[in-house]
C-alpha cells in the first residue's frame, strides 16, 4: 500500500533583483583585501605527502587540461554548506550565545554553515598524479543571519562567530567509490578556543546595523594552529543520487591538547558549474498519479507554456519559489494541522525544539538549485532537477534559498514536465542518500497551469507520496 502525503503547494514569486545582487557570498570580505592577505606558499609538500598518503596511492593519472585551473576554482568551491561535530567534547568553535537576539526577534535554530573557495591553482606539479592548489574554508555558527554579510575576518557578532582557515594541498581523481574527485589539504587556523595568556588578543567591536544590534567592546583571543587536515570528496558524475560534497576536517594535534578539536563533518552539493546527467529511465520506471488538478480555465487566446518558457520560469535567478503546505485531507481533526517531528520526508525535530513550531502553517518548502533543459527525446517535455528544502517561518528565507547543505530537511528531485498536461512528475531522494537508489522512495506530482491570466497566476497543486510499502 502506498502512503500518500497530500499537500497543496502555493507558488509565491518574489522578485529580488536588488537584494540578491547586494547579497554577498557567505563570510566573504572585499576580494581585493582578502587576496592581499592570503598567500599560498606551497611549502608544505612534506606534510601533505605524509598526511595524505592514504589517498595518494589510489590517485589516477590526470588527463591534460589547459583550462583545469579556472575549472577547478569554479567546480570545487561551494558556499553555505553545513558542518557538524558528532561530539562536543572538543568543540571547533567556542560559541558565545550571549546577547545574540533582541527579545522582539523570533527564535531560530542554530546555523552552522561552511564555505570553501579555491583561491589558487599551481601549474607546477609537486606530487605525482596531483594538482597543487590552495583555498580558504570559512566556518560559522550563529543564531541569526548577520554573519552572512561581509565584514572583517575573523569576527564575532552578537550570537555569531566566523573563523577562516587557509589550506594548501593537492587535487586528485580516483576510481574508488564509483569514481571520485577529491582534495587533501593541510591548513593553518586562527582558533577562538579558550587559551592561556600566551595567545594574541585584540580589542574589537561591531557597529550597529539593521541586522546586528549594538555590541560592546570585547576581547577576542586567537590560538594559532597549523596542524589541521581537510579532505573533501566530490562525485565525478553529477546526477540525482550523486550530488553530495562530503568532507572531514580533523586535528592532527594530540587528543586532549589545547589545540585539539573533534572531527568536523562538512556537507554541500555540486554547483551549477558542473554538468548534470539526467536519468530518463528512472522516471520512466516510476508510476505517477494523474494530474491532481484539472485545468478548466483554458480558453481561446490564453498563452500556452513552451518548454523554453517553463525553464525560464523555474530558474530565473532573481526569483524565489516558496511552497505553502496544506494538510492532508485524509488526516482526522486531531492530526490535521500538527507536525510530529517529521513532515513526509522532511525531518523537523531540531527546528521544532529550537523554535517551538508545531503546525503546518509555520513551515514552507523552497524549490531551489533548479536545473532545467529541453528533452530532445520527447516533444513538449522538459527535464527538471532541483532540491526541495523545508524551512520554518522564522528562517531568513533569502539565506535559506542559497544554502547548499544536504540533510534530513532536503529532498533531491528529478523528473519531467509535460506541456500537454501541465504536470511535473519527479522522483525524490532524501538528502542523506550517498549513492544508488536506496532512500529514493518519494514521488512528487506537481501541476502547473498551462496558461496565465488574471484569474490564473501563481498557483500549483501537488502531492508528495512515499511509495515504500512498509512506511
Amino acid at each position: 500500500m502506498k502512503v500518500q502525503l497530500f499537500v497543496v503547494l502555493l507558488w509565491i514569486f518574489v522578485e529580488l533583483p536588488v537584494l540578491i545582487t547586494g547579497f554577498l557570498p557567505p563570510y566573504e570580505t572585499d576580494p581585493a583585501v582578502l587576496d592581499s592577505l592570503v598567500v599560498i606558499a606551497y611549502n608544505r609538500s612534506t606534510d601533505i605527502e605524509k598526511h595524505c598518503s592514504f589517498l595518494l596511492t589510489s590517485a589516477s593519472e590526470l588527463i591534460p587540461d589547459v583550462n583545469r585551473g579556472s575549472r577547478l576554482k569554479n567546480e570545487l568551491s561551494f558556499y553555505l554548506g553545513e558542518w557538524e561535530q558528532k561530539t562536543d567534547e572538543a568543540p571547533l568553535i567556542q560559541f558565545d550565545d550571549n546577547g545574540n537576539l533582541e527579545s522582539s526577534q523570533p527564535p531560530i535554530s542554530l546555523l552552522k554553515l561552511a564555505s570553501f573557495e579555491v583561491k589558487d591553482v599551481n601549474s607546477i606539479q609537486q606530487l605525482r598524479n596531483t594538482v597543487s592548489l590552495g583555498g580558504i574554508l570559512s566556518v560559522g555558527i550563529s543564531r541569526d543571519w548577520s554573519f552572512a554579510y561581509g565584514g572583517k575576518e575573523p569576527r564575532r557578532n552578537p550570537g555569531s562567530l566566523v573563523v577562516k582557515i587557509v589550506f594548501e594541498g593537492v587535487y586528485m581523481e580516483t576510481e574508488e567509490n564509483g569514481g571520485e574527485r577529491l582534495m587533501c589539504l593541510v591548513g593553518s587556523s586562527t582558533s577562538t578556543l579558550p587559551c592561556t595568556n600566551t595567545c594574541d588578543c585584540d580589542e574589537f567591536s561591531e557597529l550597529q546595523t539593521d541586522h546586528v544590534t549594538a555590541y560592546d567592546h570585547r576581547r577576542i583571543c586567537f590560538l594559532q594552529d597549523d596542524l589541521v587536515l581537510l579532505v573533501l570528496r566530490y562525485p565525478k558524475i553529477f546526477n540525482l543520487t550523486q550530488r553530495a560534497i562530503s568532507g572531514e576536517m580533523t586535528s592532527l594535534n594530540e587528543q586532549g591538547g589545547q589545540r585539539y578539536f573533534s572531527k568536523v563533518h562538512i556537507s554541500s552539493q555540486l554547483s551549477g558549474h558542473s554538468k548534470y546527467q539526467f536519468s530518463s529511465e528512472l522516471v520512466q520506471s516510476t508510476t505517477f498519479d494523474p494530474p491532481p488538478y484539472k485545468d478548466e480555465q483554458m480558453e481561446d487566446g490564453f498563452h500556452m507554456f513552451t518548454g523554453r518558457e517553463f525553464c525560464r520560469l523555474l530558474d530565473h535567478e532573481d526569483r524565489e519559489i516558496f511552497l505553502s503546505i496544506i494538510p492532508n485531507y485524509r488526516f482526522n481533526s486531531s492530526y490535521k494541522n500538527q507536525i510530529h517531528g517529521k513532515l513526509g520526508p522532511f525531518v523537523l525535530e531540531k527546528e521544532m525544539q529550537a523554535t517551538g513550531i508545531s503546525s503546518l502553517d509555520e513551515v514552507k518548502l523552497i524549490f531551489q538549485h533548479v536545473k532545467c533543459e529541453q528533452d530532445t527525446n520527447r516533444t513538449g517535455s522538459v527535464k527538471v532537477t532541483a532540491v526541495l528544502r523545508s524551512v520554518t517561518k522564522t528562517s531568513f528565507r533569502f539565506l535559506e534559498n542559497l544554502r547548499t547543505g544536504l540533510s534530513g530537511s532536503t529532498l533531491a528531485v528529478e523528473g519531467i514536465w509535460n506541456s500537454s498536461s501541465g504536470q511535473l512528475s519527479m522522483v525524490g531522494c532524501q538528502g542523506t542518500v550517498d549513492s544508488g537508489l536506496e532512500g529514493c522512495d518519494y514521488v512528487i506530482s506537481m501541476y502547473f497551469p498551462r496558461s496565465f491570466s488574471i484569474k490564473q497566476r501563481s498557483f500549483l497543486f501537488g502531492t508528495i507520496s512515499n511509495v515504500k510499502k512498509d512506511t
